[in-house]
């Protein structure tokens, strides 16, 4: 029994499940230190009181814009992700065929409830609009790019392989994204293919294949001006309040969204992450032990409102944990447990064999 007690063998059993016992701490550490829905709540809405400080419109009076009274800090540029036709990358770009043209188009992905627009098959051509009421109403979209956001979560909150809750990642998104905290289970991420003509920022500048102008053009209070050359041909974008109002520019657009928004929207290309803030310097916002430490979040893109795209695929809210984790790191728990079996029959095997 002595040479048993130190063989090899057991020496690394020992230690596999010393080091497994460690992870499940730790991962129990960080569980326990998510902060609450109440929390959440209140980051979001700081988050949008903070870029709300950048805008030049930031109200409105009998319905109409109205221009900032105190001082503006316009919020930081950082490098953004550009988009151009490369078919040379099939998991990105495609030509997709739409009312009988066939149409350069890239991969784009929102975070939206399961509706019809959504989860039609693989290859449907479904119009960005719907009727009410007698009304037309279209949908503009906010969108990130390819994987940017599976890219970005796993980088920034889900990089142990280990399949997390749907309700995390949700709220992963939602923070990463600049949305505000929900529970519900019907959101998921729809992936479609939209004409690159049809894809813009909604930033101060709508070039998608370039970086924000620098230095952008200021206003008297320093708050920044849109580029308006810098919009697609024939962009239409969405009132923020009302589904059947379309604008025709941009500066009409962030004009009438910086005054009539309640979420964290940046104008700068980029969505504000407000994870950033539960880094426990403030108790009302929760202490988060992973709480990036800046608040740029992905880059963001809209779909002219109305347009026809290209359905993918639908990944669901229950699904939302297994699309996150990492491939290659998907098979490390099963792995360890495969190590740890192995190590206990070889144990045993040497444990029943007479002495010699």
């Amino acid at each position: 029994m002595k040479n048993l007690r130190c063989s090899p063998t057991l020496l690394a059993l020992r230690t596999a499940v010393a080091v497994f016992g460690f992870l499940l701490a730790v991962a129990g550490d960080v569980l326990s230190a998510q902060t609450t829905p109440a929390q959440n709540l209140t980051a979001f809405q700081a988050a949008a009181t903070l870029t709300n400080r950048s805008y030049h419109w930031d109200s409105l009076a009998s319905g109409q814009p109205q221009v900032a009274t105190t001082t503006r800090l316009p919020l930081p540029a950082t490098t953004l992700t550009t988009v151009s036709w490369d078919p040379l990358q099939p998991d990105l770009f495609q030509e997709k065929v739409i009312d009988s043209a066939t149409v350069q188009c890239t991969l784009v992905a929102t975070f939206t409830g399961a509706y019809d627009t959504w989860t039609a098959p693989a290859g449907t051509v479904t119009e960005l609009t719907y009727s009410e009421g007698g009304t037309t109403n279209y949908i503009m979209p906010f969108v990130t790019w390819g994987g940017d956001l599976r890219d970005y979560l796993r980088t920034a909150y889900f990089t142990d392989g280990s399949i997390a809750e749907p309700a995390l990642v949700q709220t992963r998104i939602q923070q990463s994204l600049g949305l505000a905290p929900t529970t519900t289970t019907n959101h998921g991420l729809a992936f479609f293919w939209v004409p690159l003509a049809n894809l813009a920022r909604p930033a101060y500048s709508a070039d998608i294949a370039a970086q924000l102008p620098s230095p952008l053009p200021t206003f008297s209070d320093g708050s920044y001006q849109p580029v308006d050359a810098s919009g697609p041909a024939g962009f239409s974008y969405l009132d923020v309040s009302d589904a059947s109002v379309r604008y025709s520019t941009l500066s009409d657009y962030v004009e009438w969204n910086q005054a009539q928004t309640s979420y964290p929207w940046t104008a700068m290309g980029y969505t504000f992450n407000w994870n950033s803030l539960q880094d426990g310097s403030d108790p009302s916002y929760g202490t988060d032990p992973l709480a990036p430490a800046g608040s740029f979040g992905l880059a963001e893109f809209i779909v002219s409102a109305g347009s026809k795209i290209v359905n993918e695929r639908f990944v669901t809210n229950a699904n939302l944990g297994v699309w996150v984790v990492p491939e290659p790191a998907l098979m490390g728990p099963g792995i360890l447990a495969v190590f740890v079996v192995l190590l206990l029959r070889r144990s045993d095997r040497r444990v029943r064999q007479p002495p010699t």
